[in-house]
C-alpha cells in the first residue's frame, strides 16, 4: 500500500475528530499496558498515562517507556502524535513527601525527539484545573467540596 502525507486535518472542535481518534487509536492503550506497568486513560481526543513510583526518577522512567511504546505503535500505523502538546503532572501521595519532590520537578521526560518537564503549577485535564501543589487526595477533596456547594445552590 502506498502512503501519502495528509496536508490537512479536520477542523478544531469538529464532531468527527473524537470519532476518528477512537478509530485510529483503538488498541493503543491495551498494547502499551502490555509492555509498561501503567494505566492508560482516554477521553474524546486526549490520551494520558498514569505512572506510580517510589520517586520521581522511577515515574520518569515509566513515562518515557509509555511515550516510546506509544510512538512505536503510532509509527507502525503511519500515525503521529503532536508531542508539543504533551504535558506531565506530578501528584505526591502524602503531604510530608511534597517538600522532597519539588526540587526534583526539574526532571525531564523524553518524548519523541524532545523533552518535557512536570508542570509546577497546574494542569488542565478534562476541563478541570488540577493544582500541582496539592496531593491528589487533597485535590479530590477540594473539587468535591466545590461540587457539593454547587449542588446545594441548585
Amino acid at each position: 500500500m502506498e502512503r501519502h502525507p495528509v496536508e490537512a486535518g479536520v477542523p478544531q472542535g469538529s464532531p468527527v475528530s473524537p470519532i476518528l481518534f477512537v478509530i485510529y487509536t483503538s488498541g493503543l492503550i491495551k498494547w502499551v499496558e502490555e509492555y509498561v506497568s501503567t494505566e492508560g486513560l482516554s477521553f474524546v481526543d486526549d490520551l494520558g498515562w498514569v505512572a506510580t513510583g517510589s520517586d520521581v526518577n522511577q515515574v520518569v522512567t515509566i513515562l518515557e517507556r509509555c511515550a516510546a511504546k506509544s510512538m512505536e505503535w503510532a509509527s507502525r500505523r503511519g500515525l503521529q502524535f503532536d508531542t508539543a502538546k504533551t504535558e506531565a503532572a506530578l501528584f505526591p501521595r502524602r503531604q510530608g513527601h511534597k517538600k522532597h519532590l519539588w526540587p526534583m520537578l526539574t526532571a525531564k521526560i523524553k518524548v519523541g525527539n524532545g523533552f518535557i518537564q512536570f508542570n509546577t503549577e497546574a494542569t488542565r485535564r478534562l476541563g478541570v484545573w488540577m493544582d500541582a501543589h496539592l496531593t491528589f487526595k487533597e485535590h479530590h477533596n477540594q473539587c468535591m467540596k466545590k461540587a457539593r456547594a454547587a449542588e446545594a445552590r441548585l
